[in-house]
């Protein structure tokens, strides 16, 4: 099992701590760390910048700026960054959150599962500045995800492919259980190129949301490449938890979590 080196800050005025912990990835020795230091942070919504050296993970939140990297290379220093904190919004986020508390109601006129995700989709899309997105539901039997609804430059493409649980980004979300907005994905050792590469579309910044309750993930939203360029924001991650919250609402409510 591989040991992480994570610095933890400390609360505000005090000074930081480093443990090195060992975990199956760097979400549980994350996660570890926390609770042996009696600490109670909750990481559903993360927002991460890999560095040469290591990741730069900030909660949102909060804004505490975590810094990990895999021990092995013990001349490697910690990574520089000091993480991303709340950028300012052409519209406050309690006000789109407003429009959406609405908006969402709408969803159960739609029967069918694809209907409802490209809706919770279209919903997204209208609240985020971002070029592609997609829905992705767990699929139990084969402990993967397809893709129920897509939009994009290359969304009829993206259709055909399956991701299996755990693995590339939006896999990770799923299995963990956790937001994450990534601000270079290229450099995240968890990104699949397999299914960009194929397709022939690039992915720069993407943002995952899993539609999750009492513990169990039935399904991903995930919108692709930032407009104009730039990193997913705190605020649009947490946008996005509530347009994903609610379609996990909406798949209990059916009777669609795949049982």
């Amino acid at each position: 099992m591989p040991i992480f080196e994570i610095y933890i800050p400390g609360p505000e005025g005090e000074t930081g701590k480093v443990a090195k912990i060992k975990g199956d990835n760097w979400m549980g020795a994350l996660k570890s760390g926390l609770s042996r230091m009696g600490d109670s942070t909750d990481v559903k919504s993360l927002m991460c910048d890999v560095k040469k050296n290591g990741m730069i993970v900030t909660d949102p939140k909060s804004g505490r700026v975590f810094k990990i990297r895999e021990v092995g290379a013990q001349d490697k220093p910690q990574p520089e960054g000091a993480g991303r904190g709340k950028a300012p919004e052409s519209r406050p986020v309690e006000e789109v959150l407003g429009d959406l508390f609405g908006k969402t109601q709408n969803i159960y006129d739609h029967k069918e599962l694809k209907e409802a995700a490209a809706f919770i989709l279209g919903l997204a899309m209208e609240s985020v500045p971002a070029e592609a997105g997609s829905v992705l539901i767990s699929d139990i039997n084969y402990n993967d995800m397809y893709f129920a609804a897509a939009t994009g430059p290359k969304a009829s493409d993206v259709m055909q492919f399956r991701v299996p649980m755990g693995q590339s980004i939006a896999g990770f979300s799923a299995m963990e259980g956790v937001a994450l907005a990534v601000s270079d994905a290229d450099q995240d050792e968890r990104f699949c190129k397999d299914i960009s590469e194929k397709i022939g579309y690039g992915i720069n910044s993407l943002v995952c949301s899993p539609c999750q309750k009492d513990g169990r993930t039935f399904a991903v939203v995930e919108l692709v490449n930032r407009a104009a360029g730039s990193s997913f924001t705190a605020d649009e991650v947490n946008v996005l938890n509530f347009l994903s919250s609610e379609f996990a609402q909406y798949l209990i409510q059916t009777g669609q979590t795949g049982d």
